[in-house]
């Protein structure tokens, strides 16, 4: 429970935070088995075997417990009135519900055929909870929770091609075209991710959604020779040296985590931890970071994190914990041709 698998040729412990959380769920599988007690327990001929047995039969499995959650939203649901305002939004709402389980399973399906394409967890489900009512149509969600999908997998999945620019604000001359779709996902707090070639302004929307909700605005590379540091602050002679994305994440703000696809290892721990919960333990001073309501993180890519081709040579592969946390407000960011005009001819 204590260290991550090797990283780099080095055992890497992991966040305290992710530490106490696995210790918490073994106390619970622990007492689980303990609640059996009395004439049920087994006695000395209780095999390894039969142990297995017990905790498969008494405990659910993860997919089990995504299920009942699931099961439970749909329920809930269910039994709400439908006043005639929010009679779209629901069935935004259902229509994506029935979409995320259908798909969940053919991922499950493909896995069972030895031809894993992806592992769906509960966070779409919250990402549409936030977005629909914000007007980001469920199709656009779908769309971005499999963006790094080959397009015949999404195709074979029924999932439609979605083009963001069709629900995205025109907010005139200076502004990317995209800038407003982007300030729809910022608005519904799901992290935003900037995915294009270089050049295509995906800086640029990240401070335009900043300046769009007249909030602070700072970035950090995470590319090989960032150290945490740069995120956490350091100590010198005048005392502790704070950073700004410890002043954007407990005060609010938009923070740009650039090139996350060519991220150091331990940076991308920093930035996991963040948005894994709503408190960050610095051990650089030993504080405890609040997240601010108005936290927006955001981060720019080459790639969807499934490591380099042939453009992009030097992109690591991200693991599926990472893509998850950011997948659903995943942005294709083409180079936009109207503002290069305007650019040039202003």
């Amino acid at each position: 429970m204590i260290f991550r698998a090797n990283i780099n040729g080095r055992r890497t412990p992991k966040a305290i935070n992710e530490q106490l959380v696995e210790l918490r769920n073994e106390i619970h599988r622990v007492f689980a088995v303990l609640g059996k007690g009395g004439a049920e327990f087994p006695g000395e001929d209780f095999t390894e075997e039969d142990f297995a047995q017990e905790m498969e039969e008494q405990l659910p499995t993860e997919d089990e417990e995504l299920k009942r959650q699931a099961q439970e939203i749909e329920e809930r649901e269910a039994k709400k009135p439908r006043a005639s305002g929010k009679t779209r939004i629901e069935d935004e709402k259902r229509f994506f519900f029935s979409e995320w389980k259908r798909i969940k399973k053919w991922c499950e399906e493909r896995l069972a055929q030895a031809d894993p394409i992806d592992s769906i967890s509960m966070r779409p489900v919250l990402a549409a909870k936030a977005g629909i009512p914000n007007g980001i149509p469920a199709k656009a969600l779908l769309h971005s929770m499999a963006l790094h999908w080959p397009q015949d997998a999404r195709q074979s999945a029924g999932i439609e091609e979605f083009d963001f620019k069709t629900i995205s604000e025109d907010l005139g001359d200076d502004f990317h075209d995209l800038a407003g779709y982007a300030k729809k996902v910022a608005e519904s707090r799901i992290p935003l991710m900037l995915v294009g070639p270089a050049g295509s302004g995906k800086s640029h929307i990240a401070k335009q959604v900043a300046e769009l909700l007249n909030l602070d605005y700072g970035e950090t590379p995470m590319t090989a020779g960032a150290t945490p540091s740069w995120l956490l602050g350091s100590w010198n002679m005048q005392g502790f040296a704070t950073r700004a994305f410890l002043e954007i994440y407990s005060k609010g703000g938009v923070f740009n985590f650039e090139e996350i696809d060519a991220a150091d290892p331990n940076m991308l721990l920093v930035a996991n931890n963040a948005l894994a919960s709503d408190r960050l333990f610095n051990p650089v001073n030993g504080e405890v970071y609040h997240r601010h309501a108005d936290f927006v993180p955001v981060a720019t890519a080459n790639t969807y994190g499934l490591g380099g081709n042939r453009e992009f040579t030097g992109r690591e592969r991200l693991d599926g914990a990472t893509i998850d946390r950011w997948r659903m407000g995943r942005i294709h960011v083409p180079i936009d041709e109207n503002l290069a005009e305007r650019i040039l001819f202003s």
